[in-house]
């Protein structure tokens, strides 16, 4: 325990102190010393403030609704009104008091009401430290957070903030946010589970199984949208382009206000005849949300009647939802879900009005953090429960191609991540307008970490915690 207090304390303060940006730090951080830490300059890199009493020696600490009283020469404390009692003795050296690392982690957890010896109680320590830090900074009004560790059958989920500000009303487990481009996987996996069904393969063009699916020819003869396969489309190489070339979002309407448009699916395959591929097909990474619209109507046709709006809604609904007890999520957001929704800002204090969007497959979903954390058990436990065993692990791994100047590796609706450091995550991220999403895996320690915020300005909030809770667990679970 004393040595993930040291590397947990340390990696917090040194990234408060690299100014919280999203770059992941390595762990080399195990080789400094923290005997003793200066009470009021850790304090004040959390966030909160210090005052000293010379009256009765005390010392006065508020942090995120908080108070602390310490007293010089004293393991008596107080935290929250309720009498502790600390380890060791507040030393006073030179007009500076210090403390144990010990004694900071006992009085911290007491505060947050987490039990010391429970399992992750070190990562969600960081969770409650990191999140109003993070809110802050990036101006984001309400956050969430699920970890899950598929070996000790172990969730743990926790909002903060505000789901709607004017009305108070809290993130909780049950606050459904968008996920934007977390919907690929979801995607991913209802194309696979058609391939397990033999009723499409990934290597066939999709033409075989769309004849309407065309596109006029390249000006500079580059790429023959007959080649496409549904693996090109999973994988980000079927030379398509990112999305139409909009000269507003609300052209074709690919987003819409007060509900959503189901003309823009059912008429994706008119709409994208009007262009041309972008790059040679199985030779260009290129993130592409049309590929993944194309996959979602090609789940629809395969599947249903000829409206692909609500075939790819009724498919995923009654195929990966329902079965993973996911009751909450959904490609749409309709008037069940609303009530439950958290209101989107364009910062803490400046809601907006919500934008439907309607190129469902790529990314409309919208989730929970206890959906999700069922959604990551099923992923980690690789049980069967949605697809065969093994298909899941066979989705994150790299599609075989050069991704060396891309910064990550794709495969089958999974990105492989690796940071400066070398840590190594699996998942997929989301941002679009006023919602924010990171989801991480590490598959070999079981663990899943799930972020999501309600702001225009949070994206950077949502990765930096998804990453450094995921490194924090699997430290702390290795102890």
């Amino acid at each position: 325990m004393k040595q993930f207090i040291r590397k947990s304390m340390a990696l917090l303060l040194v990234l408060i102190m690299a100014g919280t940006h999203v770059v992941v730090a390595n762990t080399a951080l195990e080789t400094q010393s923290f005997e003793l830490s200066p009470i009021r300059v850790t304090m004040e890199a959390l966030g909160g403030e210090v005052e000293w009493d010379t009256t009765d020696r005390s010392i006065l600490i508020t942090l995120l609704d908080n108070t602390f009283i310490l007293f010089a020469d004293s393991q008596n404390a107080y935290v929250n009104n309720e009498t502790v009692t600390l380890q060791n003795a507040i030393l006073i050296e030179n007009g500076i008091s210090y403390m144990n690392p010990d004694d900071f982690l006992y009085m911290l957890m007491r505060a947050f009401d987490l039990e010391i010896e429970s399992h992750l109680s070190g990562t969600m320590l960081e969770a409650h430290l990191l999140a109003p830090m993070l809110m802050e900074l990036f101006s984001v009004p309400g956050m969430v957070v699920a970890i899950v560790d598929s070996h000790e059958t172990f969730t743990w989920i926790q909002g903060f903030g505000y789901a709607d500000t004017t009305q108070g009303i809290p993130v909780e487990e049950d606050t459904v946010f968008g996920i934007a481009s977390i919907s690929k996987p979801f995607t991913a996996l209802a194309v696979m589970q058609l391939v397990e069904s033999g009723i499409i393969d990934l290597d066939i063009p999709i033409v075989e199984y769309l004849p309407d699916f065309h596109m006029q020819p390249s000006p500079t003869l580059v790429g023959d949208y007959r080649n496409i396969t549904a693996r090109m489309l999973l994988t980000h190489t079927s030379g398509l382009s990112v999305q139409f070339h909009l000269s507003s979002i609300f052209d074709y309407d690919y987003f819409s206000l007060d509900e959503h448009s189901p003309e823009f699916l059912n008429l994706f395959l008119d709409n994208l005849a009007q262009y041309y591929m972008e790059n040679l097909e199985g030779e260009v990474y290129s993130y592409s949300n049309n590929g993944y619209i194309l996959l979602g109507i090609l789940v629809a046709a395969m599947t249903g009647d000829d409206n692909f709006f609500d075939d790819f809604v009724r498919y995923t609904d009654e195929h990966i939802f329902a079965p993973a007890g996911m009751t909450r999520s959904s490609f749409i957001l309709d008037d069940s879900l609303m009530p439950y929704l958290a209101r989107p800002y364009d910062g803490a204090d400046t809601p907006d009005e919500y934008i439907f969007p309607n190129g469902l497959p790529t990314g409309s979903m919208v989730s929970t953090a206890y959906d999700m954390a069922r959604f990551m058990h099923i992923v980690l436990d690789d049980d069967g429960k949605l697809i065969a065993p093994g298909t899941i692990r066979l989705m994150m791994q790299p599609h075989d191609f050069d991704f060396s100047n891309v910064g990550i590796e794709y495969g089958l609706g999974f990105a492989r991540f690796t940071t400066e450091d070398g840590f190594v995550a699996i998942g997929h991220n989301g941002q679009w307008h006023h919602y924010n999403a990171y989801m991480l895996f590490d598959v070999d320690s079981g663990l899943g970490v799930f972020v999501a915020n309600n702001s225009t300005t949070g994206l950077e909030a949502s990765n930096f915690m998804a990453f450094v809770l995921l490194q924090i667990a699997i430290i702390e679970q290795g102890i």
